[in-house]
């Protein structure tokens, strides 16, 4: 796994929630990214931790410092294989939404 540039090729709509803190994530990888706010449309201070993965899989992990909330976005979106590539256990997760097809 190495940190990616911004922007960083995944879709819009996260994919899961996971129970991480800023700070531990900063311990996993890195003081990662305070990025433009025209960069995103998201109320409120986010710091973000761009990914490209072993297997090529491209991770954004977003984190709301107000509301002390991990996004996980992904491409390919497929959340098992993203939690996996960043070694954090499924037990973290908080909701995940069902990508079909």
């Amino acid at each position: 796994m190495t940190p990616a540039t911004l922007p960083i090729d995944v879709k819009d709509r996260p994919l899961a929630t996971l129970k991480l803190s800023r700070g531990e994530l900063t311990r996993r990888f890195g003081n990662g990214v305070v990025p433009d706010v025209e960069m995103f449309t998201f109320p409120g201070s986010i710091h973000v931790w761009p990914l490209r993965l072993d297997d090529g899989q491209r991770v954004l992990l977003m984190h709301h410092i107000e509301k002390d909330l991990t996004e996980l976005y992904a491409n390919p979106e497929d959340v098992d294989r993203a939690l996996r590539g960043i070694g954090v256990a499924s037990t973290l997760v908080t909701w995940r939404r069902e990508v079909l097809g």
